[in-house]
């Protein structure tokens, strides 16, 4: 689906539902597979703008204002956008997926420790204007659900945010994973995992 717009400049997005080609890396450096490909079943896809691309202040555009008065300083805006049936090439009827939210959430997490490997961070976003990503980028409402959006991009000081936002970048006050260790390798209780 090809979304053409004149905002900050002139372009366009170009969003893909049916193949899905994926990169495979060998963690030892020894190269890449770009011959991975799937049908485009998985339930969940993701859409992107670079900054500098000429969609990127479309995609900024797409989160609610809290959000954009900082992310507009991040590398990339994505979409995440789940299946809500399944798009059968061999003629069948389309099932509904009931897990789609679970199944995206699943791939965003996988997203989000995969830039944290790299070296980036990917801050998930619930503040997003639905229904104009859904009307700019051609997402039908029955067929799809938008999620979230991610702000990805490197780590900047604290000062550089609005200041409204400065006091929330705070260490984590949760439990460091090391004290839920019980040492003896018996299972944790439910309770250990309270604080």
């Amino acid at each position: 689906y090809v979304t053409p717009y004149v905002g900050g400049g002139l372009g366009g997005t170009y969003v893909k539902w049916d193949k899905l080609r994926n990169t495979s890396c060998a963690d030892n450096g020894s190269g890449c597979d770009s011959t991975v490909e799937h049908g485009g079943k998985g339930s969940w896809r993701f859409t992107y703008a670079l900054r500098g691309d000429a969609n990127f202040s479309q995609y900024v555009q797409f989160l609610d204002d809290g959000n954009r008065e900082w992310a507009h300083k991040a590398a990339a805006v994505v979409i995440v956008v789940s299946a809500r049936r399944t798009k059968p090439t061999d003629g069948s009827a389309p099932r509904n997926i009931g897990t789609h939210s679970l199944d995206t959430g699943c791939a965003l997490q996988s997203f989000t420790l995969q830039a944290s490997d790299m070296g980036y961070v990917a801050h998930p976003m619930a503040g997003i204007l639905t229904e104009k990503i859904r009307e700019e980028l051609g997402i039908s409402d029955e067929d799809y659900k938008v999620e979230a959006a991610v702000a990805v991009g490197r780590l900047a000081p604290a000062q550089e945010l609005p200041e409204r936002f400065r006091e929330r970048e705070k260490k984590s006050q949760r439990r460091p994973l090391s004290e839920a260790d019980s040492g003896d390798k018996k299972p944790l209780s439910r309770a250990s995992y309270v604080r």
